[in-house]
């Protein structure tokens, strides 16, 4: 994320914060109250925008990075084994290339320049479809899903149409995940303005009402 979303993220959140304080916080409240207020909403809000902005951010660049890393890894294993890549296999065999491929060591190799975040999310969508060991009984669904879906007609598929459908998948849920954290970030704070109102009213201080009847006696008024 750069230090220029941060930066606009970070001055939208002081805003969304001054007008919370501004609106909700009653004038009569106690000046210890209202710093504590203060503070808890400039601290909620920064956490909140810059999670979001962040998330923003990473959209673009995840698709960006899967597509790199896929591309690496077609490469590197061109470069090992020439022709593995659009090799047509019957769907039993996918398993041997895999092993041959060593994705997870080329998986290593392709994420190095990513930041930690992208490299985090791209390894861990990518070995969701590719485990780190490979056997018939323990390859992943979604990977049985794709031999299938590629080797419908044919009953033979290729490394390359594995790697395609997979590129497209991860990014598909890449950008579902993001989208989804978005969505809790914004439902938090709503949530969160609603708490801070409903507190900042209860904690109002209340004035005492004047007892204004007439009292008899000395120095009873008419």
């Amino acid at each position: 994320m750069k230090i220029l979303t941060v930066c606009i993220f970070a001055i939208a959140a002081l805003a969304a914060a001054f007008i919370l304080n501004k609106v909700f916080l009653p004038k009569q409240m106690q000046k210890g109250m209202r710093i504590f207020f203060s503070i808890i909403s400039v601290v909620c809000c920064e956490i909140l925008f810059i999670l979001f902005g962040l998330c923003l951010s990473l959209k673009p660049k995840t698709d960006a990075a899967i597509q790199q890393t896929f591309s690496a890894l077609s490469d590197q294993i061109s470069q090992v084994s020439p022709g593995l890549m659009e090799q047509q296999v019957e769907t039993d065999s996918i398993i041997e290339i895999l092993e041959q491929a060593d994705i997870g060591a080329q998986l290593d190799k392709a994420t190095e320049g990513l930041n930690p975040a992208e490299r985090f999310i791209i390894i861990r969508l990518v070995r969701s479809f590719f485990p780190a060991s490979y056997s018939i009984d323990f390859i992943s669904g979604t990977l049985r899903n794709l031999l299938a879906e590629n080797a419908e007609n044919t009953g033979r598929v290729s490394l390359s149409q594995i790697f395609s459908s997979a590129q497209y998948k991860i990014s598909e849920t890449a950008q579902s995940v993001l989208t989804g954290i978005q969505i809790t970030l914004i439902i938090i704070f709503l949530l969160f303005t609603v708490c801070f109102i409903i507190t900042a009213h209860i904690s109002k201080p209340h004035t005492e009402r004047i007892n204004k009847s007439i009292t008899f006696g000395d120095g009873a008024e008419f």
